[in-house]
């Protein structure tokens, strides 16, 4: 009996402890769970109105910077109409006025001079003629030249510096006809009796005569020539008869043995490929009895003023390289024949090339390069001492291309 009362009370308070130990749990897990959904609530709504708030704040900024954008647009659009006005105001006011000034001076320029030009037809049909007068009084007439030969045509045209440039180098010696009318003479005597005839039968005709006054030929040049002696040596013999003008009677072959200065044609490379060689503006470089290249002022002026030390003569000759067209025919003018840097034939220049001296100067000749003596001019040809030709005419225009291409060296003794 004992024993089953401690037994009862154990499975009663076995029971208590049981009941307990269900219940406390059960209150733990119901404030846990409402703690949870509210704390999931309460961040559901934090979240919620951070978003908001984020759109809220993303709205207004759109707001903003479209107001801003719209400001902007609107300054801008009122600063271009207003550049745009006042462009518009200048372009149409000071700008457009002296565009109208510079058109208006333009076209009463242009009226002026076709007026001048219109009040002389004869002068203006002269400046336009093709015909000229040469020194010895010949005619010559381009387009009579060029239609008559029809080689000649077909190698220069109808360019008149060419085709008179061929008839005082090729044509005058191969016989060929200059023009039709013959000379300046025969044509001012035939338009003076046409002038007569036409006064005495009442006619109104006028001639005009395009012949010029201007330019001088010194007389009295003797000519020497370079061949067969020294086929190389033209600006040796060129010196020879300048010095000759002047009284002297020297020798072109002495001149060149024992007057002129001359290194010997020999060449090395450096180490930088460059071509070394003799100095030739100081020196003949060569030999000009056979083989040579050409020589400058300083060699001929050594050569000149030697000769003439050697002859007692006080004469010297002066370099005047770089002379103006102006100053040269003012010698000529003055009866003071220049020795001229040119071509052979007077022809363009052909290309250049050359070597350095050893101290670094650029040494530059052309195999066409030649030396003559200026003896004449017109307004249209110049006439030429040269060594190899004799004397003789080429187109004045030619002869000022070729020795500009020469840098304009030239010597005249004084």
């Amino acid at each position: 009996m004992k024993k089953m009362l401690v037994w009862t009370l154990c499975a009663a308070m076995l029971l208590a402890v049981a009941g307990c130990g269900e219940s406390r749990p059960r209150v733990e897990k119901v404030e846990i769970a409402e703690l949870a959904e509210a704390e999931n609530e309460e961040q559901e709504n934090s979240e919620k109105a951070s978003a908001e708030e984020e759109e809220n704040a993303l709205s207004a900024d759109t707001e903003s910077e479209d107001d801003a954008a719209e400001t902007d647009n609107t300054e801008a659009a009122e600063t271009d109409t207003a550049d745009t006005v006042e462009t518009g105001d200048s372009a149409s006011g000071s700008d457009k006025t002296e565009a109208d000034d510079s058109i208006t001076a333009e076209t009463t320029a242009d009226e002026n001079t076709a007026a001048a030009e219109g009040t002389d037809t004869a002068t203006q049909s002269a400046s336009a003629s093709t015909t000229v007068v040469l020194s010895d009084d010949t005619v010559f007439d381009a387009e009579y030249y060029a239609n008559t030969y029809a080689d000649v045509k077909a190698s220069c045209g109808t360019d008149f510096d060419a085709l008179l440039n061929h008839y005082l180098t090729y044509g005058k010696k191969e016989g060929r006809q200059p023009s039709a009318e013959g000379t300046a003479a025969n044509n001012a005597a035939s338009a003076t009796g046409t002038a007569d005839a036409a006064s005495t039968t009442g006619a109104a005709t006028t001639t005009t005569t395009s012949a010029s006054d201007s330019g001088h030929q010194i007389s009295g040049f003797s000519i020497i020539y370079q061949n067969p002696e020294l086929p190389t040596g033209c600006e040796s013999v060129a010196a020879t008869m300048l010095i000759n003008y002047y009284g002297f009677s020297a020798d072109k072959v002495d001149l060149a043995d024992n007057y002129l200065p001359k290194a010997s044609a020999t060449f090395y490379y450096d180490a930088n490929g460059n071509k070394i060689g003799p100095d030739m503006e100081n020196y003949f470089v060569g030999d000009p009895h056979s083989s040579g290249y050409i020589c400058g002022v300083s060699a001929i002026l050594t050569e000149v003023n030697g000769y003439l030390s050697a002859q007692g003569s006080s004469l010297r000759a002066v370099d005047k390289t770089g002379i103006s067209f102006d100053d040269l025919y003012a010698y000529i003018d003055n009866d003071t024949p220049v020795m001229v840097w040119v071509t052979i034939y007077m022809a363009n220049r052909r290309s250049t090339t050359g070597w350095y001296t050893e101290d670094g100067r650029w040494m530059e000749y052309a195999t066409n390069d030649h030396g003559a003596v200026l003896i004449g001019y017109t307004d249209t040809t110049v006439t030429i001492a040269d060594p190899i030709s004799g004397k003789v005419e080429y187109s004045r225009s030619q002869f000022e291309s070729v020795f500009a291409s020469r840098s304009n060296k030239a010597v005249i003794i004084q």
